[in-house]
């Protein structure tokens, strides 16, 4: 994984959360539950 600083994953995060149209943290922590689970179970 890269190294990144607190406020790169902050604005890395925030964009991921625009492009998926999630509005919350929690939203965006269980779509990455699902398909990280989906990804590591190939």
């Amino acid at each position: 994984l890269l190294s990144l600083s607190e406020e790169q994953t902050k604005s890395l995060r925030r964009s991921i959360m625009r492009k998926l149209h999630v509005k919350t943290e929690q939203q965006f922590l269980k779509y990455i539950r699902v398909n990280l689970h989906f990804l590591l179970s190939k």
